[in-house]
Parts: C-alpha cells; structure tokens; sequence
C-alpha cells in the first residue's frame, strides 16, 4: 500500500517509493511486520497532510488500471528498426481507432448491464458485476497495472453479451416480433 497510495506517486509502480520501503525493511532487520507498520504509519500521516488528493489519485489509478491496450505494443515498438518503426506507427494509429471503438463500446454494454439488472434483478450478472467491482476496489490498494484487468475482461465480455441479449429482445417486443420463446432469455 505504501507504494501505491504514496501522495508523491501516480498509484502504478514506482522504484523510488519501492526502495523507500524496502528501506524500511532493511533498517528492521527483515522484519516485515515492523516495515509494514512503519510504512502504513508514514503513509497514514503523508495522507493527513494533504488528504485531498486521494480523491484524483483514485480514479486515476482505475484508469491507469482499465484503460486501453496500447502499453501492449510499446515493448515490440522500441525493438524495432527506424523504418518498421515508421510503418509501425502508421499500423498502429489505424488499429488504435479500432480498439478504441471496441473498447468503448464493451464498457458501455457493461455499465448498460448494470442499469439492465436494476430490473431484471438476475442473481448470476449480479455476482458478475460483484466480480468486476471487486477487480476496480483491489486496484485502490494496489500499485495498478493495466495487466490486473485482464482478469476481468472475460466478464465484461459476458456482461455485454448480456446487455445485447436484453436490447435486442427489447427491440423485438417493441417491434411485435412474437415467437415461441419470446420471454425466454440466458440470463
């Protein structure tokens, strides 16, 4: 927590505040628990000084979090020459479009299901939207890392089959399509 709840840090990884930490450690001997307590001390007064700015530092450590994908391409890039670099970025700003589309359009489905469940109060897409809060709180407390959503981005995915499943039969009621399983949906 020390690391990742630092006012002087963004809430991803930082070196500086991991030897400040492991500093603790070392001057008790390898102690853990006196680090532990030595740090959560230190962060406790650090966040009685200026308390103000958990309320920016937590939202963005959700987006740094759950944002898109693009750190994924950042490691191939620098390894390339000068000339895939060139034809690279072209590629990538194409596919960058794309993704931000695909992206935006899964977490809005996303939060659609959660409205969606309001009403049809389904016990299995609550405990997949339990799921998904659970991955967005663990990140307040941890160093966030895009790499923790991917643990949840197979529910988003279900979740958004959801809300499209719900639109669609909502469209079809409203059009007056009537079949024999007009009231029957997966959820």
């Amino acid at each position: 927590m020390y690391v990742s709840l630092h006012p002087q840090n963004s809430g991803a990884w930082n070196p500086d505040r991991y030897n400040e930490y492991f500093s603790f450690v070392s001057e008790n001997n390898f102690d853990y628990d006196k680090a532990n307590k030595i740090a959560l001390e230190k962060l406790k007064d650090l966040i009685e000084d200026s308390p103000d700015y958990l309320v920016t530092l937590i939202p963005l450590k959700i987006y740094d979090a759950y944002h898109d994908n693009e750190h994924m391409f950042f490691c191939a890039y620098i390894a390339m020459n000068e000339e895939n670099q060139i034809a690279f970025k072209n590629f990538f700003d194409c596919l960058h479009t794309v993704d931000y589309i695909y992206y935006t359009i899964i977490i809005l489905l996303v939060f659609a299901s959660f409205f969606i469940n309001l009403k049809r109060k389904s016990p299995k897409v609550f405990w997949l939207h339990l799921i998904i809060i659970g991955g967005i709180l663990l990140v307040i407390f941890i160093e966030s890392q895009s790499r923790y959503k991917y643990s949840v981005q197979p529910f988003w995915c279900v979740l958004s089959g959801f809300s499209l499943e719900m639109i669609c039969h909502t469209l079809n009621q409203i059009k007056g399509h009537n079949s024999t399983n007009e009231n029957k949906t997966y959820f």
